[in-house]
């Protein structure tokens, strides 16, 4: 199984993370998925040329290890570079691939975009989108330093249920929304 993050520049502060019972304290929701994902075998970390020298990606190089592999991406500043993005995740993906997208250290356009690339990759490449997490860091509650972790794949599963009902509409032909249905 695959990992697919993100990493900026941010100012990250420790937090407990709070995934399916299980909880891990950290400044990068990234070095916690490791540990609720014990089977992972790569870590994919995407990152924009300010971030490939900061001391954020020297951390998890050191944390990681070999788990870790740098993907080096634009900044995303235009909709040539958004493109760029767009062929790097893809061409870091094999067909059949078991894939966890994490979005919590994402910036601006980049969890839409992933959604999209997961979409994509379901369908083009057959890949398992196994999760889509996001550690909620302002999702504490009161004093509570403990952040829920999201799993949102569920709305990637949605745009199947988009075009399913969009063929039915367009044919008549209600096969693939009664999958959803039993």
């Amino acid at each position: 199984m695959k990992a697919i993050t993100f990493l900026g520049l941010g100012k990250y502060e420790e937090t407990t993370y709070e995934y399916s019972q299980k909880q891990v304290t950290t400044r990068f929701f990234t070095l916690a998925l490791p540990q609720f994902f014990p089977e992972l075998q790569q870590v994919l970390v995407f990152v924009t040329p300010k971030v490939r020298e900061s001391e954020h990606l020297s951390i998890l190089q050191r944390e990681l290890g070999n788990l870790m592999c740098i993907v080096d991406i634009p900044n995303g500043n235009t909709e040539a570079e958004l493109w760029e993005i767009f062929d790097a995740l893809i061409e870091n993906v094999q067909p059949g691939d078991e894939l966890i997208f994490d979005i919590t250290h994402s910036f601006r356009s980049l969890p839409f975009l992933t959604f999209l690339v997961a979409a994509y990759l379901r369908i083009a490449r057959q890949v398992k989108v196994q999760h889509v997490l996001y550690g909620a860091y302002q999702a504490r509650g009161g004093n509570s330093q403990i952040a829920p972790v999201f799993d949102l794949s569920p709305f990637v599963e949605l745009l199947d249920w988009i075009t399913a009902t969009q063929q039915m509409l367009d044919t008549g032909n209600a096969q693939r929304i009664a999958k959803f249905l039993i």
